[in-house]
């Protein structure tokens, strides 16, 4: 989730991610505090927890590093220059910074999920098994999205490696043998649920990890053409696409579509790949606007400390909601129906999850797999 630094090199945060981040983070809490104090998903998943949980794939890929070399090497060859055939093989410093990604987000992986197995299976009423833990971390099912993302970065890495300075071949593999793999998987999982009536899941969530690099390269692509987006940030053009948004959040409520990202129920897939980009379009659009001429707000700022500590604020935004949801029905406060109360409930949230995470970088940073300047 934070890949702003590299082993060697260290490059200016971008302030636009960060909140945007920040606010992907908020909304993820928001929809955990909802569930478990009142118990309940009143505002459906559809309609703004998938939309998160996708810019997070989206950003990743916008921060991806291993793929500079073909990068600077497709815009020579687009300027008519000669590529010497060295400049396009054994990159092997793409391949370590690459592989140093996926470590900062598998040191905090197998750490937290570690930390919090034994408070988990309390919370929920569950028996506690030190070998059924460690089956579920080294499984990957101990925090889907994070492992997840993990497989993600890793395939889409090896791809990226693999098509060095081919354009064709990136594309081939990216749009039409990923795409076709994640079928593949889908197919499967679903005619096992038919037969067993259970959900069927994946070692470390294959499924959801190749629909994310889809993702991960839509958001390297932004990247590297972030210059013709730019063309659409005009008033006009974002009113539109926001009008446009509406309608097909309207849509989606209207007609119950799914959109869940875990596990996997996408009842229709041209809406959710519209939804979720125009989503990630849109946030990006504000919170460049926003850091641009408001960048030294309290708000702004606030949001933004979250998201340069999203990969621990991730690990905290199931328990702390349910931790404080069961002490305020324990004293005597449960949800009666006043939805605003929830708001209330999401700043204390906010506030506890912040705390813990301002004394895990404060002193455990090690844990986290990186440094925050």
């Amino acid at each position: 989730m934070d890949k702003q630094e590299t082993p060697t090199t260290s490059r200016p945060r971008l302030a636009w991610i960060d909140m945007m981040r920040g606010i992907c983070m908020v909304l993820i809490l928001y929809f955990h505090t909802e569930y478990y104090y009142a118990e309940a998903n009143i505002i459906p998943y559809s309609m703004y927890v998938c939309d998160a949980l996708i810019a997070f794939f989206l950003v990743s890929g916008y921060l991806f590093n291993g793929g500079n070399v073909c990068e600077r090497g497709e815009r020579r060859e687009e300027r008519g220059e000669r590529i010497p055939q060295e400049s396009t093989q054994g990159r092997e410093p793409n391949v370590q910074r690459s592989t140093f990604n996926v470590q900062r987000n598998l040191i905090p992986y197998l750490f937290f999920t570690a930390l919090i197995s034994f408070p988990k299976a309390l919370a929920h009423g569950s028996d506690f098994s030190i070998s059924d833990a460690f089956f579920t971390i080294i499984t990957g099912r101990a925090s889907w999205f994070v492992a997840a993302l993990i497989v993600a970065e890793l395939v889409f890495s090896l791809i990226m490696w693999i098509s060095r300075g081919k354009k064709w071949l990136r594309c081939a593999l990216m749009l039409i043998i990923v795409p076709a793999i994640y079928v593949a998987l889908r197919i499967n999982s679903t005619l096992y649920t038919r037969q067993t009536h259970e959900v069927f899941i994946y070692f470390w969530q294959l499924d959801v990890a190749f629909l994310a690099v889809v993702f991960l390269y839509l958001g390297w692509l932004y990247r590297r053409y972030e210059h013709v987006f730019h063309r659409f940030h005009t008033s006009s053009s974002l009113l539109i696409l926001s009008i446009l948004f509406i309608i097909i959040k309207i849509y989606v409520y209207k007609s119950q579509i799914f959109l869940t990202i875990f596990p996997i129920q996408i009842s229709n897939y041209v809406v959710f790949i519209a939804d979720t980009l125009l989503f990630s379009f849109l946030l990006s659009a504000a919170c460049k606007r926003t850091c641009r001429h408001h960048e030294s707000t309290t708000f702004c700022l606030g949001l933004r400390w979250i998201g340069r500590r999203s990969i621990v604020f991730y690990f905290l935004c199931g328990g702390v909601p349910l931790l404080i949801s069961m002490l305020l029905r324990r004293i005597g406060l449960p949800y009666n129906g006043c939805y605003p109360t929830i708001f209330l409930v999401l700043i204390i949230v906010i506030a506890l999850a912040s705390l813990i995470t301002w004394f895990i970088y404060r002193y455990i940073p090690q844990v986290t797999g990186r440094k925050i300047r």
